[in-house]
C-alpha cells in the first residue's frame, strides 16, 4: 500500500503510468489483496495485524462516493462483468466504513494516533455522502481537533481535508452559517493549496512537503472551495451590510469577503464577469438591491455546479437561500419608503409562500433587527419609523470620531508622563509594594495623594 500510494503522489495525472497506477492500486489487485489479508487475519485473530489492515481498506475506499459506485455497476451489467469481487461491488458503503472503523476503535493495539485517522475517514466518508449531522458530532464527541493540534502534519492535513469536506456538504444542504463557519478560517489563511495538501508554500523545505502531497484523484478543486466560502460570506454579509447602514461602527462578518468587495465597488468600470469571483461579487451588488433573479442567474453561471452530485438539488437550495436573503436587503433598504407592506404583495415579487414571509419577518422583529409589528387582520406589517436623520447620524459619527481622538490623545499623555495603561487603583497597588524610590515615582505617588484628596472631598 505505502508503495502504491507514494509511487502514485509523484505521477502525473496525465500520463499513461497514472492510469496504470490508479488500475493496480483500485482494480482487482491490491484491494483485493487487502480484503483477502484483512480476511486471514481476522480467521487468525491476529489484532494487531487486523488493525493494521482495516486502517488500510480505510484509506482506500473513504473517498469513494455510491453514485459513483452505482454507475460503475450498471456499466459491469451492460456489459456482463462478474462485479462480485471488485472493489465497486460494494454496496453499502457506509457499513463497511463502521465495520473497519470499529475494527480499530475496539483492539488495545491502536493507538490515539490511528484512532484519529480512522476517525477523520469516517468523517470525511459521511461528509461526501450528505450525512451532515452525523460527521458533525463525531467531529465533535471524539475531539480530533484537539488531536490533530499536537499531531504531526500529514494528520492535520487530513483533518483539514474532512472540515473542507463538512463544509461542502453543509452548503449542499443549504445550511449557509455552518459552511461559512467551517471554511472561513481555511480559506481565509492564504495557503488553501498547503493546508489540504495540495501546493507547496514558499518557506519551508520543498521535498519533505511533496512528500505529503496527496493524490490527484483525492484533490478537491480549490475553485469549488473558494466559491463556495464567498458565497456563503455573500449570503451572510450584505443582509448585515444593508441592515447596519445607518451604523457607523459596524460589525463585520468575513473582513476577507468585505475587503474584496469595497475593492470591487471602488473600481470606475467593471468588465463582465470571467471569472468565479467577478461572478459572486456582481451578484452581491444585486443582492444589495433586493434583486435575487438576476444574482441567482449570475451564480449559477458559475462552473462548479456541474461538479456537485444531485446539482439540481443544490441549486433549488441556493436559490431558496437567495431569495431569503434578498428579502430581508429589500425589507432593510425599503423600509424607510414604507408605512406598511402586504404579504401578498411581498409574496408575489420574491415568489415565495406567504407563511415564509410571515416566518422571516416575525424572525427579525424577535431577534430587533427590525422595528416593525404585524397586522394579522389585513395580513401585512407595518413599520415603526424611529429611524434618525441625516444630521442626527452626521452628530453620532462626530462624537464617535472625537472620542476615539480624545482616548488617543490621553494614552499618548500618559504614555510620555508615565502611567500609560494604570488606573488609580493600579498605581496604589504598585507603590504598596517596597521598592527603591526615584524621583518619578515620589512624583507619582505625591500626584496620587492629590488625587485621592480631592475624591474624598
Amino acid at each position: 500500500f505505502f508503495f502504491f500510494s507514494s509511487r502514485r503522489r509523484h505521477t502525473r495525472c496525465s500520463g499513461v503510468s497514472w492510469a496504470r497506477r490508479c488500475v493496480q492500486e483500485t482494480g482487482a489487485n491490491l484491494v483485493k489483496l487487502g480484503s483477502y489479508a484483512y480476511e486471514f487475519f481476522e480467521s487468525k485473530k491476529d489484532e494487531y495485524n487486523i488493525s493494521r489492515m482495516a486502517l488500510k481498506r480505510l484509506e482506500a475506499i473513504y473517498y469513494l462516493n455510491d453514485q459513483t459506485l452505482q454507475k460503475l455497476r450498471d456499466h459491469a451489467v451492460k456489459n456482463s462483468i462478474d462485479y462480485r469481487y471488485e472493489y465497486y461491488g460494494v454496496v453499502n458503503t457506509q457499513e463497511l466504513v463502521q465495520k473497519l472503523a470499529s475494527k480499530i476503535y475496539n483492539y488495545r493495539y491502536s493507538d490515539e494516533k490511528t484512532k484519529g485517522r480512522a476517525m477523520l475517514y469516517q468523517i470525511y466518508h459521511h461528509a461526501i455522502h450528505n450525512r451532515y449531522t452525523l460527521a458533525r458530532d463525531f467531529l465533535l464527541m471524539a475531539h480530533v481537533q484537539q488531536l490533530a493540534a499536537h499531531s504531526d502534519v500529514n494528520l492535520q492535513i487530513l483533518f483539514n481535508r474532512a472540515l473542507v469536506q463538512l463544509g461542502i456538504c453543509a452548503f449542499r444542504l443549504g445550511l449557509i452559517n455552518e459552511a461559512h463557519a467551517a471554511l472561513v478560517e481555511i480559506c481565509t489563511s492564504g495557503k488553501l493549496r498547503y493546508i489540504i495538501g495540495q501546493g507547496i508554500s514558499r518557506t519551508a523545505n520543498e521535498r519533505e512537503e511533496r512528500r505529503r502531497f496527496v493524490p490527484n484523484h483525492l484533490h478537491i478543486d480549490v475553485d469549488t472551495i473558494e466559491s463556495i466560502h464567498l458565497i456563503s460570506a455573500m449570503l451572510l454579509e450584505i443582509p448585515h451590510i444593508a441592515a447596519d447602514a445607518n451604523e457607523a461602527n459596524k460589525k463585520v462578518i468575513n473582513k476577507y469577503f468585505r475587503k474584496m468587495l469595497e475593492i470591487y465597488e471602488k473600481n470606475y468600470f467593471n468588465s463582465p464577469p470571467e471569472n468565479f469571483r467577478d461572478f459572486i461579487y456582481a451578484a452581491s451588488k444585486e443582492l444589495a438591491k433586493g434583486n435575487w433573479s438576476k444574482s441567482y442567474t449570475l451564480l449559477a453561471q458559475i462552473k462548479i455546479w456541474e461538479q456537485q452530485f444531485d446539482s439540481d438539488q443544490v441549486k433549488q437550495n441556493l436559490l431558496q437561500r437567495v431569495k431569503e436573503q434578498a428579502f430581508k436587503c429589500y425589507i432593510y433598504s425599503y423600509k424607510q419608503c414604507y408605512e406598511t407592506l402586504s404579504f401578498q404583495h411581498l409574496a408575489d415579487i420574491f415568489e415565495m409562500d406567504i407563511s415564509m414571509i410571515r416566518q422571516i419577518i416575525c424572525k427579525l422583529i424577535y431577534n430587533r433587527e427590525l422595528d416593525a409589528r404585524l397586522d394579522g387582520g389585513n395580513a401585512c406589517v407595518t413599520f415603526q419609523k424611529k429611524e434618525i436623520s441625516k444630521l442626527q447620524e452626521l452628530s453620532q459619527q462626530l462624537i464617535e470620531r472625537v472620542t476615539v481622538s480624545l482616548e488617543n490623545n490621553e494614552r499618548i499623555l500618559d504614555s510620555k508622563s508615565g502611567s500609560y495603561g494604570y488606573t488609580d487603583k493600579d498605581f496604589a497597588e504598585l507603590f504598596s509594594k517596597k521598592r527603591p524610590t526615584t524621583k518619578k515615582t515620589k512624583v507619582n505617588a505625591n500626584l496620587l495623594q492629590k488625587n485621592k484628596k480631592k475624591n474624598r472631598k
